[in-house]
């Protein structure tokens, strides 16, 4: 056993002293202590018949005219007893109480300040109006009565008289009823407190006292409340509070992974809802916040059934019967009913348990296993293709960060026309990551911008540049600048000079230039060894002295030896030069001086001679340097310059004078050279051959970008290559009847699941099942719940593995234990904590479920009717806001353990539910998803009553308007007495107005008594704001019924909805209808003045009359419409071209249709609902969600539904044009038609399926086993295969009854003990057989 903490039991017992003082009520107000007789409320039966009395009290039911024979009398009574109904029926469906009771006995004692009255005999009492005008009524009490819990808990604990209810009740007779000696005996036990009598009053009314159950089982319980983390966490323990997160994380796409025999749901559940489900069956603590019409209830159903299955048992308390009901309906259509046992407000008598827990034993052997392996496999199969294709569409592909979906949406917005064939692929496509694309784009877009294709580049003399970066350009100027402006003059200064100071011609080419300067140079050189005359000698004597033997033969005059000599010596004394020459030095240096003057003579003017020139060094020096500039030009600028100097200068001046020319041919050679990079030739020469624009090339480029992804995917992904909208179609219809049929067949799971479970329970529990067996066959005297709970609890919660009941009836009907595996609150924000404590005691784990935007706790349903409840035109506290069970459970578990549920579906027109969604919800963090009808009719309504109404006296507008709320009623129920209706009004005494016009006017009426009947299934009703949460009805009345003054002006008071939480009652008020709303007030929106509005639910009223006086059209006046994306705009454009009116995004909250397609002549009635597989799509986690769910749902509301698959659009969109065209004319047809349409949609099940009358057959063959011989010559062997066979059938038998039938097969007729010992033995080694199989 665990040691608690010292601390922590410290900090529950002290919180558990505050809980049980506050449930303790002493004072005047405890009717059961201080009984006072009321004006309306209390009925003496002091005047009634004593037989006709006598024979009620005895068991038999009796009518007002047989109490009360006397008019005079029976009128009187007829009043009071229509009060004590209205607040037992109060009472019963609002806190779960039986509250009605038939007194006997008057206990009076002295005290110091008061004198008690305190009642002693309780006869729980049942008053049923035998007509819609409550004229007559039918009494009956039960015949066994209690004795006033509280007047015996006062005596023992003040002083210290204690006497046992069982020891007075025992003095009752058998038979009849005669209280006296009951009476006398409790005087003599208490003979000890002053004054005590009991006298022998007899009166009927309302008594509560279900609060002291609760007191007892706080104050005696303390480690069992301190054992718990949920009320340790209450108390404000913070350990406690930290054990109460789940380290467990539920993906919400969690039901798409689930395997099916692991799934057990009963009802369809959407993404939200089933969160919560799969939260709770891994054991979290859970708050489930479900705003009007959300499926809390469905959700609460699905709950218990899957803790059914899985052998676990439910607490479900609620105090509110509709919030019940609600949820055992849900269980009952799908034949769960007998898992559960309601003890809600009397729901179920001892005798109906009883019966309830025989039915539920005999049951178990007819439950078969459903054989479901095909509809699995067939249902796996379609979800997992479902969810890869969701998968497929939108998981986001990586470098690239964008989804197939995504990709096609944007290659749509690119538009039409002509498309580059290019694609990227392989390591390149996987380095073109998002970032690099972008640069491209604008690497491209730049380019284009520079002209590069559409022919618009500027001219410039650095156009054929191959300069390949801007960085460049700097250097490339102040190198042509150089060469412009400084050296190419200078040079042509000092080739100038040097021309003229040696009479050579002006060369007209560079290389005439270079030529010259070559010349002067070489002549230079020669100049050095020989004297400027050598020129003038005679070179070719000279030379063919100095040549060899092979030149002097070939010259042209021989020479003899001493003429050679002379002639040596000549050229000699012409040598200037340091070292005398070799012959063969001196012939080749007078080579070159005659190639000198040879090429000299061709460039003179004058026929000077060669010579030397001063500026030859600088001249050279600068034609070097002008060579060098040049060829860093023409390095970038190949075969451009010129040969002519002239033009040269005019070029290079050119160039140096357009630097933003060299800018923008370096920034095109740089970027072409980027885009080159990436293999984008073809692309590139394709942009110039079309002149693309820079958008163009934008365009293009990201277009071959985008599909290059997407042939890659195509590539890697067989699903979006072989997607195709009719196999699609298919899977989705399959998927559709297959997800049907497994939740239709998952009650059959559980049943036998749970019948399963109950057999072990019953095999492991004979003691409890013998007693259990025992109190089912009795007829009557069965023992009370609470005592069946202590003697047998393992097999109770087997038979009945889930006990509804209010929280509030916990401590008088279940022993103090943790019995529970699960207790679900349901409507908790209605729950003070204190009233849920002793429910959570008793549970393991805890699910609170409500909306903290509806009714706070109260304590209007303490009052009794003549209580003071405040004027209603005036203020009460008793309605303001304290804490509830919800807000404490939110706020002590982890956001993560605070589950919203998202999707509305009460609402057949979102209309009705768009006020709240907007002012209420969305403003909160939690928009709901609505869902818009098809219908076309109003479904809003704001009557305005009269200001000044004819037959009505000074401002007695109140009156006309019950007058008129009646009229509406009763117009209803002659035009629509298929849809059921309820009235609201604001405040109390409205509704009794209301009520009691209605009496009086269906006096009058014949025909519509049906009507009223109370036991419709869902009936009328007339309800102030306070009791009608957890209602819905097809049509409502609200009636505001506060009016102006005499003096025809605005008073401001609008009862509870000025009190603190007063929105929160007008949220309650308007989404209790389905399909229409009627507002009906004695003034309008404009009437009252936003600015004597304080309360904020007084101008959130405002605010509604507005909106329902605009039917419901003016909600806001921001317009949220989401804008299309490229495909939703492209569907929308050729849908539209197809002759399909639209209207795209329709819808006014969290879930829009992508287009609603209109009746071609009925304007504004919509006939078709066409989605898309896009972003609405994908936002939802589960494929129950997208291809099931919401469709089904816009059927229900009347729509009929085609689904668009983008990537079949996007590969064929006149395809799909076609198929949505069809399915248009269908949709018209079928609006034309005047017979309503059927749709896939399966209803709940009204009724119990019928069992199957033939046998089941056994699957095995029967063992060659006879009778007739004793038990020891069977063998143990062949003992376990019969035993095999015999549950080879499938069905469920406890070992007890496997024992009988093997003992009769075997021709068995009594249980010796060797017999019984040896079978057991048998049925347990096959059972073992059976489960390693």
């Amino acid at each position: 056993m665990t040691v608690l903490d010292v601390e922590r039991l410290r900090r529950v017992a002290a919180a558990a002293d505050r809980w049980a003082k506050s449930l303790i009520d002493t004072s005047g107000n405890n009717r059961l202590l201080y009984y006072r007789d009321l004006k309306a409320g209390t009925l003496a039966l002091t005047g009634a018949d004593p037989m006709a009395v006598t024979r009620l009290l005895s068991g038999k039911p009796q009518t007002l005219g047989q109490l009360f024979p006397e008019a005079q009398s029976r009128s009187d009574a007829q009043r009071r007893l229509r009060n004590i109904r209205a607040k037992m029926r109060e009472l019963s469906e609002e806190r779960g109480l039986d509250a009605g009771y038939v007194v006997t006995g008057m206990a009076t004692w002295r005290e110091p300040d008061r004198t008690p009255r305190a009642p002693v005999i309780m006869h729980p009492l049942q008053i049923d109006a035998l007509s819609a005008t409550e004229t007559d009524f039918r009494l009956r009490v039960e015949s066994s009565p209690i004795v006033n819990p509280v007047l015996l808990f006062k005596l023992s604990r003040d002083y210290g008289v204690t006497i046992a209810e069982d020891e007075l009740l025992a003095e009752l007779p058998e038979a009849g009823f005669v209280p006296d000696a009951l009476l006398n005996r409790l005087t003599r036990a208490a003979s000890r407190v002053p004054e005590f009598l009991a006298a022998p009053t007899q009166v009927a009314g309302t008594f509560l006292y279900e609060k002291l159950p609760m007191v007892q089982d706080i104050e005696k319980n303390g480690e069992m409340l301190a054992a718990s983390d949920a009320i340790a966490a209450l108390a404000g323990d913070v350990a406690a509070g930290t054990a109460l997160a789940s380290p467990v994380s539920i993906p919400p796409s969690t039901p798409d992974a689930v395997p099916l025999h692991d799934e057990f749901l009963v009802l369809d559940a959407d993404s939200s809802q089933s969160y919560a489900i799969n939260a709770v069956v891994v054991g979290q603590h859970l708050v489930i916040k479900g705003p009007p019409g959300t499926g809390k209830s469905q959700t609460i159903a699905n709950i218990i059934a899957a803790l059914a299955a899985r052998g676990r048992t439910t607490l479900f308390v609620a105090e509110k019967r509709a919030a019940i009901d609600a949820v055992l309906n849900r269980l009952a259509s799908v034949d769960l009913d007998d898992l559960v046992v309601n003890l809600h407000g009397g729901g179920t008598s001892r005798r109906e348990l009883a019966q309830a827990l025989g039915s539920r034993l005999q049951r178990i052997a007819h439950e078969r296993q459903p054989q479901l392996q095909d509809l699995g496999r067939q249902l796996l199969t379609r979800r997992e293709q479902l969810v890869a294709h969701n998968e497929m569409l939108h998981r986001r592909h990586e470098p690239w960060g964008l989804s197939a979906y995504e990709i096609q949406d944007r290659v749509i917005g690119l538009g039409g026309g002509r498309r580059p064939a290019f694609r990227w692929r392989g390591p390149m496509l996987q380095r073109l990551n998002p970032a690099t694309a972008e640069q491209l784009w604008r690497t491209i877009g730049e380019l284009a911008r520079l002209g590069a294709f559409d022919g618009s580049r500027p001219s410039s003399p650095w156009q054929a540049s191959t300069i390949a970066a801007e960085a460049a350009v700097a250097d490339v100027m102040a190198a042509t600048g150089t060469a412009a402006y400084q050296i190419l003059p200078e040079a042509q200064q000092l080739l100038r000079t040097l021309t003229s100071e040696c009479g050579l011609r002006q060369p007209q080419s560079r290389a005439a230039w270079r030529e010259l300067l070559r010349l002067v140079h070489d002549v230079s050189r020669s100049l050095e060894n020989f004297a400027p005359e050598v020129y003038a000698g005679d070179l070719g004597r000279w030379l063919t002295a100095t040549a060899d033997r092979r030149g002097r033969k070939a010259a042209a005059v021989p020479l003899g030896w001493f003429e050679r000599r002379a002639a040596v010596k000549e050229a000699l004394s012409l040598w200037t030069g340091p070292v005398k020459p070799a012959r063969d030095q001196l012939h080749a240096a007078l080579l070159a001086v005659a190639d000198q003057r040879s090429r000299w003579q061709r460039c003179c003017e004058n026929g000077s001679l060669p010579r030397e020139a001063e500026c030859l060094p600088a001249a050279l020096a600068n034609a070097d340097h002008l060579d060098r500039s040049l060829t860093v030009l023409e390095a970038i600028l190949p075969a451009t310059f010129t040969d002519a100097p002239e033009r040269l200068q005019r070029q290079l001046s050119a160039l140096a004078s357009d630097q933003l020319g060299l800018q923008r041919v370096a920034r095109h050679n740089e970027l072409r050279a980027a885009l080159l990079g990436w293999n984008l030739h073809a692309l590139l020469a394709d942009l110039a051959e079309r002149r693309a624009s820079a958008v163009e090339a934008e365009q293009a480029l990201e277009y071959a970008w985008l599909h290059s992804i997407l042939d890659h995917i195509a590539l890697t992904d067989a699903r979006y290559a072989g997607m195709n909208a009719e196999l699609m179609t298919a899977a989705v219809a399959d998927f559709q009847r297959a997800d049907h049929r497994h939740i239709e067949a998952t009650p059959g799971r559980i049943r036998r699941l749970a019948a399963a479970h109950l057999v072990a329970t019953l095999d492991a529990q004979p003691e409890q099942q013998q007693l259990v067996r025992k109190e089912a066959a009795k007829k009557a005297r069965h023992l009370p719940v609470r005592e069946l709970f202590r003697a047998a609890p393992e097999v109770l919660l087997a038979v009945k593995p889930c006990w509804a009941m209010s929280p509030l009836l916990v401590s008088q009907v279940l022993p103090a234990q943790r019995l529970f595996d699960v207790v679900i609150f349901d409507e908790a924000s209605q729950v003070e904590p204190v009233d849920g404590i002793t429910s959570i005691m008793r549970g393991r784990q805890v699910v609170v479920a409500g909306d903290e935007h509806q009714l706070p706790p109260t304590q209007f349903f303490d009052t009794t009717e003549d209580d003071p409840v405040g004027d209603d035109d005036g203020e009460t506290a008793l309605t303001d806001d304290v804490e509830s069970l919800l807000q404490a459970f939110a706020t002590a578990l982890p956001l993560s353990q605070n589950k919203h549920l998202a999707w509305h579906y009460r609402s057949r027109d979102e209309r009705l539910i768009a006020f709240s969604n907007l002012h209420i919800y969305a403003p909160n963090g939690n928009e709901l998803v609505t869902f818009p009808g098809a219908a076309t009719e109003g479904c809003l309504a704001h009557v305005l009553v009269d200001n000044n109404p004819v037959g009505y006296g000074p401002g007695d507008r109140v009156s006309a308007e019950v007058d008129r709320v009646v009229e509406l009623v009763l117009e209803h129920a002659e035009t629509r007495p298929g849809e059921s209706l309820g009235v609201i009004t604001m405040g109390i005494k409205h509704a009794e107005r209301v009520e009691a016009a209605l009496r009086r006017a269906l006096l009058d009426r014949r025909g519509i008594d049906d009507f009223f009947r109370e036991r419709n299934d869902e009936p009328f009703f007339v309800k102030s704001i306070e009791r009608v949460q957890g209602d819905e009805r097809d049509a409502i009345i609200l009636s505001v019924g506060y009016g102006k003054g005499a003096d025809g002006r605005m008073l401001y008071r609008f009862g509870p909805i000025n009190n603190n939480g007063g929105h929160r009652r007008l949220n309650v008020a308007v989404t209790r209808a389905r399909q229409r709303a009627t507002v009906v007030s004695s003034f309008s929106a404009r009437d009252m003045d936003p600015n004597r509005l304080n309360a904020h639910g007084a101008k959130l009223l405002r605010s509604y009359l507005e909106y329902a006086e605009s039917q419901g059209e003016r909600l806001s006046t921001v317009d949220t419409t989401p804008a299309l994306n490229p495909f939703e705009a492209d569907v929308r454009d050729r849908l539209t071209a197809a002759g399909i009116p639209l209207v795209p995004q329709y819808g006014s909250s969290g879930y829009r249709i992508d287009f609603a397609a209109q009746h071609p002549d009925r304007p504004g009635e919509m006939v078709l609902a066409i989605e898309a597989d896009g972003a609405a799509y994908h936002s939802s986690p589960t494929a129950r969600d997208r291809d099931r769910l919401r469709q089904e749902h816009l059927e229900r509301l009347g729509w009929r539904f085609h689904r668009i698959w983008s990537t079949a659009w996007f590969r064929n969109p006149e395809q799909e044009v076609a198929r949505a065209k069809s399915a248009y004319e269908t949709a018209v047809a079928e609006a034309n038609q005047p017979t309503p349409v059927s749709r896939p949609v399966i209803p709940p099940r009204t009724q119990k399926p019928t069992e199957s009358s033939t046998a089941p057959t056994r699957t095995m063959p029967r063992p060659p086993v006879y009778p007739g011989a004793p038990i020891t010559e069977y063998s143990r062997r062949d003992l376990a295969v019969l035993v095999a066979w015999i549950e080879s059938d499938g069905r469920l038998r406890t070992e007890a009854d496997v024992i009988a039938e093997t003992m009769q097969e075997l021709g068995f007729r009594k249980r010796g003990s060797r017999i019984v010992a040896a079978l057991q033995t048998a049925v347990a080694d096959a059972r073992g057989a059976n489960r390693s199989r």
